[in-house]
């Protein structure tokens, strides 16, 4: 997905949700989407080029997707054995106040992998 604000307009691309074209100043819940109006489509056409200069979206999934596994590769790697202290100059007699990982940070992400 891909975003560009400019002024008072947000434009969103995406390959799974197609286009979307927000007025911010007139619609700042972003629930009119103007991408298929006739009056913006010279906005739209202009702004599905700036995209297509910008970005590769198939690199970039490719690319995003190959973080995700070596997160999770990580994440897998972190459970297994004795877990790593964080806390500067803590001793192995001190009681360990957190375990970096151990929150379930961003579980929905691994979803996507």
């Amino acid at each position: 997905m891909f975003m560009i604000r400019r002024g008072n307009y947000k434009f969103i691309s995406s390959s799974h949700d197609g286009i979307m074209l927000f007025d911010l100043s007139d619609d700042p819940n972003e629930r009119t989407n103007l991408a298929h109006a006739e009056s913006h489509r010279e906005l739209v056409h202009g702004f599905i080029q700036e995209v297509a200069e910008k970005w590769n979206e198939a690199e970039l999934m490719e690319s995003i997707a190959l973080s995700q596994k070596r997160r999770a590769l990580v994440r897998k790697a972190m459970w297994q054995g004795i877990k790593q202290r964080w806390n500067h100059g803590e001793s192995e007699t001190d009681k360990v106040l957190w375990y970096r990982g151990e929150q379930g940070y961003n579980e929905w992400a691994f979803d996507y992998i």
